[in-house]
C-alpha cells in the first residue's frame, strides 16, 4: 500500500468506526445469583430475538491427557434431547441449539425469538439439570464425534491449525482436537462422563451471557425460575500449562490436493488485557485485508488465492498463524515469500504511519466480528471467564489505542523471532 492510499485507508477507517461506535453502546450488566452462578446481560433492541451462552469453565484443558473429546462429549450430551415430545417443542419454538468446546471452556449457544424465550428456558433447564448420560446415547455422540473429526482432518486450514496446537502444547488439553480421536474416545467410559458433569456443571463454574431486546429483569426472573436448582458446585482450579518447543521446526502433512496450505505459527504469551490488545493488533498488521503484510503476496505477487492471520487466545497461551492458500505448484515460492513477509517485519518493526492504520483495522475488525448477539454473548462470556472482565469488551478499543510504537515493535520481536517458528504445510509430497 502507497502512503497515500494508506494516509485515506487511516481517515476512513477511523470516520468508519467513529460511525459504527456513535451508533450503540456495548455496556453489559453483570449479576452472581445465589448458587454461584454468573449472569451477563446486554441489551439489543435491534431484533425481537435473543441469545444465550452458557459457558462451562474447563474445556480441553480439564480433559485427561487419554481422554480427549471428553468435554466436547459431556456437554453435548448435557442438551441432548430425550424424546421425541420435547424435540417437537423446540422445532415449533423456531428455537436452535449449537455447542463447541475450546481451549479453557464449553459453549452452548441458544438462539431464539424473545417471545419464545420463557419455554425454551424451561426446556433446556429440563434437559439441562437432568441429563441422560446412558451408554447408548454416550456412542451415539462419539460416533459423531468421529464424524467431526474426519471433516476436520478434510479441511487443510483446520488441520494445519491442529497440527500448529499439537506442537506447541503437546501433553496438554490445548494440543489436541476438539473431538478428540478414536483411542482416545474409546478410553471415556459412562463414569467419566458423569463425573465431568459433576464436577464442572456447577453453578460456581457457570456464566449466562444473554444479548437480548427483553429487560434485564425478566431475564434475571426467567434464570431464576429455571436455573436456580443447578447445585453451587466448587471452583474449578485448572492445572498450569507447560511451556514447550515444537520438536520439529517443519511439519508436512501430505495431501492429495490440487491446493495447498502454508501457514507460520508462533506461540502467544499467557492472556491479558494488554496480550490480547497486541495479539488483536498483530493479526491485523499480518493478513486482516488490503493494508496488511501479507496482501501483496496475493494482489501483486500472484502467489495465493487467500491469505490471512488469526490468533488464538487462550489463558495459559496461545497461537498467532500467518497463512496462505496456494496452487500447489507454486508451493515451496509461497513459502519463501510468506518467510521473508515475517522475517522483514521482525528486522525492522512497524512505523508510526502503519500502526495507526492498524489500530484502526484492528478496532474495526472487532466491531464486525462481534455484530451478531451470538457473537457478542459468547466474547463477554469469554472475557468474564478469562480474567480480563466482560467490560473489557467496551475497553478493549482503549487499550489499542494506548499500544505504542516501541511497545509493538517489542511485542514483534519478542513473537515473531524466526527461531521460534513453526511452518506446517497442507499439502501434496514435493516432487523428488
Amino acid at each position: 500500500m502507497t502512503g497515500k492510499k494508506r494516509r485515506v485507508a487511516v481517515i476512513l477507517g477511523g470516520l468508519v468506526l467513529m460511525a459504527v461506535l456513535g451508533g450503540r453502546g456495548w455496556a453489559a450488566q453483570k449479576k452472581v445469583l445465589d448458587n454461584g452462578l454468573t449472569v451477563i446481560l446486554e441489551r439489543d433492541e435491534s431484533s425481537a430475538t435473543t441469545t444465550l451462552q452458557i459457558l462451562i469453565k474447563g474445556g480441553k484443558r480439564a480433559e485427561p491427557s487419554a481422554k480427549r473429546g471428553l468435554a466436547f462429549l459431556t456437554t453435548r450430551l448435557s442438551i441432548e434431547i430425550p424424546d421425541s415430545g420435547k424435540a417437537q417443542e423446540l422445532i415449533s419454538l423456531a428455537t436452535r441449539f449449537s455447542i463447541t468446546s475450546q481451549g479453557d471452556n464449553s459453549l452452548i449457544t441458544m438462539e431464539c425469538l424473545s417471545a419464545n424465550l420463557e419455554p425454551s428456558l424451561k426446556v433446556l433447564s429440563k434437559i439441562f439439570l437432568d441429563p441422560l448420560l446412558s451408554g447408548i446415547r454416550i456412542d451415539a455422540v462419539k460416533k459423531h464425534m468421529e464424524h467431526q473429526g474426519r471433516i476436520e482432518e478434510d479441511d487443510s486450514v483446520r488441520l494445519g491449525h491442529l497440527a500448529g496446537l499439537r506442537a506447541y502444547f503437546a501433553g496438554s488439553g490445548y494440543g489436541g482436537s476438539t473431538y478428540g480421536d478414536r483411542a482416545s474416545l474409546e478410553a471415556i467410559k459412562n463414569k467419566d462422563v458423569s463425573e465431568f458433569y459433576k464436577v464442572y456443571f456447577v453453578g460456581s463454574n457457570m456464566i449466562m451471557s444473554f444479548a437480548s431486546d427483553l429487560p434485564e429483569d425478566t431475564l434475571l426472573d426467567f434464570v431464576g425460575r429455571y436455573f436456580a436448582r443447578v447445585p453451587i458446585g466448587n471452583p474449578v482450579t485448572l492445572d498450569p500449562v507447560a511451556a514447550s518447543e515444537p520438536g520439529e521446526k517443519m511439519v508436512h502433512i501430505e495431501r492429495d490436493t490440487k491446493q495447498a496450505f502454508v501457514s507460520r505459527a508462533y506461540r502467544l504469551p499467557n492472556i491479558s488485557r494488554r496480550n490480547f490488545a497486541l495479539a488483536s493488533l498483530l493479526e491485523n498488521l499480518l493478513g486482516k485485508g488490503q493494508g496488511s503484510r501479507l496482501w501483496p503476496l496475493r494482489a501483486e505477487k500472484k502467489l495465493a488465492y487467500n491469505v490471512n492471520c488469526r490468533s488464538t487466545q487462550m489463558q495459559e497461551g496461545g497461537l498467532i498463524e500467518a497463512y496462505l492458500e496456494t496452487d500447489t505448484a507454486k508451493t515451496e515460492v509461497a513459502r519463501e515469500a510468506l518467510r521473508a513477509v515475517l522475517d522483514e517485519l521482525f528486522r525492522n518493526g512497524t512505523t508510526e504511519e502503519e500502526l495507526l492504520y492498524t489500530k484502526n483495522a484492528a478496532k474495526a475488525d472487532f466491531i464486525r466480528d462481534n455484530e451478531t448477539k451470538a457473537r457478542r454473548a459468547g466474547m463477554l462470556a469469554f472475557f468474564e471467564t478469562s480474567g480480563l472482565g466482560q467490560e473489557y469488551f467496551g475497553a478493549l478499543s482503549l487499550e489499542i489505542d494506548a499500544l505504542t510504537l516501541q511497545e509493538v515493535n517489542s511485542c514483534i520481536r519478542e513473537i515473531l523471532a524466526p527461531e521460534k517458528a513453526l511452518e506446517v504445510v497442507v499439502g501434496p509430497k514435493p516432487a523428488g
